[in-house]
């Protein structure tokens, strides 16, 4: 593909030009600092600084593209399904995606692609690193997840692992999205922001940016003198967890640590782990094992029923079920 030509599409000049403003903004802000004071000093004089916050935003939102490109992933959907959810097979899939068989799939899936919207900012071919570092999911519901709480392999207590496998609970998110709002309703906000601006200025593309529902919206409802805000909170925080997959792997993603090679747990380990903490105590609990028998082609079919009204908001999240569709933050 010629990437110079297609960088000279009229969106992704635009994203260059808007990139360009806000890194030379930064940079005038940095160099306005003394770099000798280093340390709390030269991050309390950026932080008073009348353009720090904004400044640091920006240098921030750049080492994070580079981390979300390709060594960062979000768990969308990981459970278990009747009977197995009764066993706690939740976490089991769960802990797997942290082994280096996953690894090594998504390594052989990605080395050597190219990136699609980095080559078209760019002009020229860009290749990203394919080495997972940290996984993410977000809870269905905000007040809690048997499967992520206190879900982690202790080194200490296994000498099997060469570090901790933990998934931890890292923050909530604020409650901001448009699942609250209903079809018909985004059909007219739609129809507002296309016929004050007179034209379609959010179209589904490929590399214009994330989210275009909510962007939509959010133009639209601004448009007509509507705190956005107000809007689209729909107050149903959820809960970020994050498991990172060696030692450190967040501060190589930052750039503070220099990068390094880390082999994983082989599935065969995690998988032994997971029943001597979690199997081997599960199947002695006689009202399990009762609810693993009891399921049969009907259950299971209403387990899915039951599943899909949740999230769709009819239904409160169980304790029981360890199956959540998952959303990216």
């Amino acid at each position: 593909m010629d990437w110079l030509s297609a960088s000279e599409d009229p969106l992704f000049l635009r994203k260059r030009a808007e990139t360009l403003g806000k890194l030379l903004d930064a940079k005038r802000t940095f160099q306005s600092l003394n770099w000798t004071a280093g340390g709390h000093t030269l991050l309390n004089a950026l932080l008073e600084h009348p353009n720090g916050l904004r400044t640091l935003s920006t240098a921030l939102t750049e080492v994070r593209k580079n981390g979300l490109a390709s060594q960062v992933a979000d768990v969308s959907v990981c459970g278990a399904v009747p009977p197995y959810n009764h066993l706690l097979g939740g976490k089991l899939v769960a802990l797997l995606m942290t082994s280096q068989e996953v690894r090594d799939a998504y390594r052989n899936r990605y080395s050597g692609q190219v990136s699609i919207i980095s080559s078209q900012m760019a002009g020229r071919a860009i290749y990203r690193p394919a080495e997972l570092k940290v996984l993410t999911t977000t809870s269905l519901y905000g007040n809690g997840s048997s499967q992520y709480n206190r879900l982690h392999l202790r080194a200490s207590d296994f000498p099997e692992l060469e570090h901790d496998i933990a998934w931890r609970e890292l923050a909530k998110t604020a409650g901001y999205g448009t699942v609250h709002l209903g079809s018909t309703t985004v059909r007219a906000l739609r129809e507002i922001s296309e016929r004050l601006y007179r034209a379609r200025r959010i179209n589904h593309r490929f590399g214009e940016g994330a989210s275009p529902r909510l962007r939509q919206i959010r133009e639209a409802v601004e448009a007509l003198g509507i705190n956005s805000s107000a809007v689209l909170h729909h107050a149903t925080p959820r809960i970020f967890y994050g498991c990172e997959l060696h030692p450190g792997a967040i501060e190589e993603l930052i750039g503070s640590n220099p990068a390094t090679e880390n082999r994983g747990t082989p599935i065969k380990v995690i998988a032994h782990l997971w029943r001597l903490r979690w199997l081997s105590k599960r199947i002695q609990n006689d009202d399990v094992l009762q609810r693993v028998t009891a399921e049969n082609a009907q259950t299971i079919q209403q387990f899915f029923n039951n599943k899909r009204r949740r999230e769709t908001g009819g239904d409160e999240e169980s304790t029981d079920t360890e199956t959540d569709a998952r959303t990216a933050p």
